[in-house]
């Protein structure tokens, strides 16, 4: 069976070993198996959710979209066409699949008024795995995705992978940081909403991140502690926290072509007042 597509074919591989990357693999793009992902969403009124994206996360991971935790997905596969139609091309394995259509435009965050999305599940709070095999199709047929708050939606411009960043997250004592959590905002001091999260960490600390949008960021580290990592009541035993820059909370400039090495945070036990 020829494929040819409903809508552009992205194939952003954001994170080639799950959401963090470290670009030392020596498989080649020829030999990595890859199946086909086909349907279309619709709204209540019948009225196709053409244009938004489509998020793959690993099942081998964190749940991606819990509350107002969003973690940076794993894939972006494409885009639905005019007709809310997809046809889309995915390296094969067991994923989570989200699609969004966000109103401010943008790629990533969680979701606000305006936003259009499908979040693939059994029942509310249960997650349905999308499997993918090598060159079989997965259909799955016409679903119905859901407005959150009933405002207008603004179009969506096409991205791609413009900038990554490496760093190493250690503590106070100059050891590495496993298991820790990225948390990226637009504003200094963890004010405003987190734009997207990432991790974990290595076990040695490192870590990479690839942006699509150019601009002015601001990260936290932190690590899980006994919640959720982008909670709001970070008021938890064994948490560490660090900031970019530290108590001055320093920005990252991204630009296009951008690949920026040794940033660092460093990390210290939170305590509250």
């Amino acid at each position: 069976m020829i494929h040819l597509p409903y809508c552009t074919r992205l194939v952003f591989l954001l994170f080639s070993a799950g959401l963090f990357c470290c670009f030392s693999g020596t498989t080649s793009a020829a030999a990595i198996e890859k199946g086909y992902l086909t349907g279309s969403v619709i709204l209540e009124n019948n009225t196709p959710m053409s244009g938004a994206f489509i998020y793959l996360h690993g099942v081998d991971r964190d749940n991606p979209n819990d509350g107002v935790f969003w973690r940076a997905p794993d894939h972006i596969v494409g885009q639905l066409d005019r007709y809310g139609r997809f046809d889309v091309e995915i390296e094969a394995g067991d994923y989570y699949l989200t699609i969004i259509k966000r109103s401010s435009g943008r790629i990533w965050g969680p979701l606000q008024q305006g936003d259009m999305y499908y979040l693939h599940r059994i029942t509310a709070g249960t997650k349905k795995i999308v499997s993918i095999r090598p060159g079989q199709e997965t259909n799955l047929g016409k679903v119905e995705g859901r407005l959150f708050a009933g405002r207008g939606v603004a179009g969506y411009p096409e991205y791609k992978e413009i900038a990554v960043i490496y760093g190493t997250l250690t503590d106070n004592q100059s050891r590495p940081v496993p298991n820790a959590f990225i948390l990226i905002y637009s504003e200094p001091d963890q004010m405003g909403p987190t734009l997207f999260s990432a991790g974990p960490s290595k076990a040695d600390g490192s870590y990479s991140l690839s942006f699509y949008e150019e601009g002015k960021y601001y990260l936290v580290a932190r690590t899980a502690g006994s919640g959720n990592p982008a909670a709001t009541d970070i008021e938890q035993s064994g948490i560490l926290l660090g900031r970019y820059g530290g108590k001055k909370h320093q920005p990252i400039l991204i630009n296009n072509n951008d690949v920026k090495t040794g940033i660092d945070i460093t990390l210290f036990p939170f305590e509250t007042e």
